[in-house]
């Protein structure tokens, strides 16, 4: 699993994200397939700057291999 951002910010606000299990059960569920098995997937996330870090961090598009 490769995460990044545009700043040291960025990144965490995307580490952070997943750290959550209910935003990131949307791309959980869609990346699994009937046997179970985790497929390829990609994540773009959008979030906001307050105080040096990221909040309101939100799906933009995800894309599924």
């Amino acid at each position: 699993m490769v995460i990044e951002g545009t700043s040291m910010g960025t990144t965490y606000g995307a580490v952070n994200f997943l750290a959550h299990e209910q935003p990131w059960r949307p791309v959980m569920e869609a990346a699994t397939d009937s046997s179970s098995h985790l497929r390829n997937f990609e994540v773009l996330l959008s979030g906001e700057f307050v105080h040096g870090g990221v909040s309101n961090t939100q799906i933009l598009s995800m894309h599924i291999h």
